[in-house]
């Protein structure tokens, strides 16, 4: 995990989870949130691989997101939004929507024809690992990913 980051389980509460990586501190002039998830005695972890995608995404990406669009959501997914929800700007707000098992509700915004075949569209699946392997042989991704502080990289990059 890039060195930046917040610990997914506080060491101070087992029962809270941190969901703001410290990199967005600065960019939304807040102090670290954390947002208690406890479903009976156990505390709920969301994945990690989410913060990595939502670092990324922030740090990494020259897009501006029109929307983001949240299929096959859990009902604890749903809990956990309705618990950040009142932390979210409004606008942020306005581009989440989700769908549910609603696939013709996410082509009512998205064309099928820009969409893999699992959600309904006509292009073929490609999986992460395509991905890895096409960073892994361009050393100047990786130096690129080292540089703004994603210290894991240096593993693809001796691989």
């Amino acid at each position: 995990m890039p060195e930046d980051s917040v610990d997914i389980i506080s060491d101070e509460v087992s029962d809270e989870v941190n969901i703001i990586p410290k990199s967005m501190y600065t960019s939304i002039a807040a102090k670290k949130y954390r947002v208690p998830l406890k479903f009976g005695d156990r505390p709920c972890q969301l994945p990690l691989s989410s913060l990595y995608y939502a670092q990324v995404s922030y740090t990494s990406s020259p897009v501006r997101l029109e929307a983001f669009h949240i299929l096959h959501q859990s009902w604890a997914f749903e809990i956990a939004y309705n618990f950040i929800r009142p932390l979210i700007n409004e606008n942020v707000k306005d581009r989440i929507i989700f769908h549910g098992d609603d696939l013709e509700g996410l082509h009512a915004h998205i064309d099928p024809k820009c969409l893999p075949k699992r959600y309904g569209g006509v292009h073929e699946d490609y999986s992460v690992d395509m991905w890895f392997e096409c960073i892994k042989q361009n050393d100047h991704i990786i130096k690129n990913l080292i540089d703004l502080g994603y210290k894991d990289m240096e593993k693809l990059k001796e691989e």
